[in-house]
This record gives structure tokens, sequence and C-alpha cells, in this order.
């Protein structure tokens, strides 16, 4: 009866390594998933320059320094609540 215990102890156990390790490249697909938004505007912005679009190239750079905090700050973020557990 042991052995069952320890078998069903033991899934357990391997259950959660693989649920750390999906949350794991969860964050760092969410990291990714910023830092491409970033490029993008980013890229647009530099066609609305070249186009003469001001108002567009103003809201591309706002755009893009809102993803480039989020992908900046997720590291963090999750550290946080990484210690906070």
């Amino acid at each position: 009866i042991y052995r069952i215990y320890w078998l069903h102890a033991k899934s357990v156990q391997d259950r959660w390594i693989e649920e750390v390790e999906l949350i794991k490249s969860e964050v760092q697909w969410t990291i990714n998933f910023f830092h491409s938004k970033f490029r993008q505007w980013e890229k647009l912005g530099m066609q609305s320059q070249e186009c003469g679009a001001l108002g567009h190239t103003v809201y591309a750079a706002h755009q893009a320094t809102i993803y480039a905090n989020l992908r900046d700050q997720c590291p963090t973020k999750i550290g946080d609540v990484n210690n906070s557990v």
C-alpha cells in the first residue's frame, strides 16, 4: 500500500514540475510578445515619420513606449510573485 501512496505522490510532484516549466515558458512567451509589439509600433512610427504623418508618429511612439515598459517590467513583476510565494 505504501507503494501506491509513493506513486501517487510522485505523480503529483511530476505534475507540479511540469506546471512550473509551463509557467516559465508562458512568461517568456509574454515577454517575446511585448517585444514583438514594441518592434511593430517602432517600425510603424518610422514609416509614419517618413510619410510626414506627425500624429501617427507620435501615437506609434507612445504605443512603442507602452510595450517597451511592459516588456521591461514583466520579469520584475514575475520575480515579485515568485518571492511572495
